[in-house]
């Protein structure tokens, strides 16, 4: 094994394609006509395609910052440009329920520790008029109090009870209803999607392939990419994609996101017979769009606020567990040839689940927004996680390589007798 961060030689696998290259850039002869035409200049006209995480955003941003979103959405509707990708629509209701319930036990949390109660009688003080008011402001506190907790759960009860009555629904329901676009979705044309994820993931031909530990094999993000592809072509226009996914299968990682992968700019280029694709968050098309500064703040805070919520729910468990290579105390020359495939193969996929975690926190680490937006304690630990997972990385290739001399030194000898 190489003492370098790449992974199993994928020639190892028959089913690799070795010229997966040529299906990704099909047309190479027109690859230096492929670019990408300025926001300005089809910001009027192109398609606007939204993600299930933007759709989820506005449950916690401010109601007069929404209703300016809202405004934005209709336009574009009346317009005939917005769209949703059948997958995204899918995602954002599947998502919708956790949503609120976080939001209603983030507004009890707050209520609960608004607790002020005194009862302690103390002698000498109890005529002092300021006493008598420190404790009379404590009744009411405790009243409020208890009220709160009353009328937030009676807010609970109700976003429980009426599913897709809330708020955010509602204006949905008025805006998105005949503007989900949907993939053909017979058996045929499931295994044909299948299929293509499959090679599409194999080979690392973005975007989704990062999302392949999910529940649903990642397939997500491809299902709208393909809806997005299939759209723009119909219609033959040019598209902004927003989305908040900020991973290495949607861009070019360089301190953070830098550039969108030519490999999906190429392929909706080729597609749609030479348009253009633009990734964009919502703060950044609402600029685009010339939305006052005090929404696209609100948002940006909300978008700011999710990624924070990302790494809490995502990244720091893990940071809490230190799993630890293969054991390195076990006499090498007592091991037989079958153990020691066997042990070459453990450290192989343990380091490959190495690579794989530490993906989220370099991409954290590297994006220099995010990092302004996180508390020392929170990078400290992601620093101190990223060395521990470089450090075991570390100790697995070292381990390898003993491996690796005793296999020689034993064909060596088998070889000399």
């Amino acid at each position: 094994m190489a003492d370098n961060d790449s992974e199993l030689d994928p020639f190892s696998d028959k089913s690799f394609d070795q010229f997966w290259l040529n299906n990704v850039f099909p047309d190479a002869e027109n690859l230096f006509a492929v670019k990408q035409k300025p926001l300005e200049e089809i910001k009027n006209v192109c398609l606007v395609a939204l993600d299930a995480n933007v759709l989820l955003l506005p449950y916690e941003m401010g109601a007069e910052s929404f209703s300016k979103i809202a405004e934005i959405y209709k336009s574009l509707v009346n317009e005939d440009r917005l769209f949703v990708p059948a997958q995204a629509a899918r995602e954002f209701v599947k998502n919708r329920a956790s949503k609120l319930r976080d939001l209603t036990k983030q507004i009890g949390d707050q209520a609960s520790t608004l607790n002020f109660s005194f009862h302690k009688e103390i002698g000498f003080l109890e005529k002092d008029t300021v006493f008598s008011d420190i404790k009379d402001q404590s009744e009411i506190i405790a009243a409020a109090r208890a009220k709160l907790l009353t009328q937030i759960k009676e807010l609970r009860r109700s976003l429980a009870d009426n599913v897709g009555a809330d708020p955010v629904s509602v204006v949905y329901q008025e805006l998105m209803m005949k503007r989900v676009v949907s993939l053909p979705d017979s058996e045929q044309d499931r295994q044909k999607l299948s299929d293509e994820m499959k090679w599409r993931y194999k080979h690392k031909v973005p975007p989704g392939y990062k999302d392949g530990s999910k529940d649903d094999g990642g397939i997500g993000d491809f299902l709208i990419w393909k809806t997005i592809l299939e759209e723009g072509k119909k219609r033959g226009f040019d598209c902004i994609f927003v989305t908040k996914d900020l991973k290495g299968d949607w861009w070019v990682q360089g301190q953070g996101a830098f550039q969108p992968r030519v490999e999906l700019i190429e392929e909706y280029f080729r597609y749609t017979g030479g348009s253009t694709v633009h990734f964009l968050s919502l703060s950044s098309l609402l600029e685009l769009l010339e939305v006052s500064a005090e929404t696209v703040t609100d948002v940006k805070r909300v978008e700011a606020n999710v990624v924070q919520q990302i790494i809490r729910s995502d990244i720091q468990p893990r940071l809490r567990q230190r799993s630890s290579p293969l054991s390195d105390d076990i006499p090498l020359n007592e091991v037989s040839l079958r153990d020691l495939a066997r042990m070459r193969r453990e450290i192989d996929q343990k380091i490959l689940e190495l690579h794989k975690e530490a993906r989220p926190i370099r991409s954290t680490i590297e994006n220099s927004e995010l990092v302004e937006s996180l508390d020392e304690s929170t990078l400290l630990e992601l620093f101190e996680r990223d060395q521990d997972l470089r450090r075991q990385r570390s100790q697995l290739r070292s381990r390898d390589h003993q491996i690796h001399s005793e296999i020689n030194r034993r064909a060596s000898a088998q070889s000399g007798e």
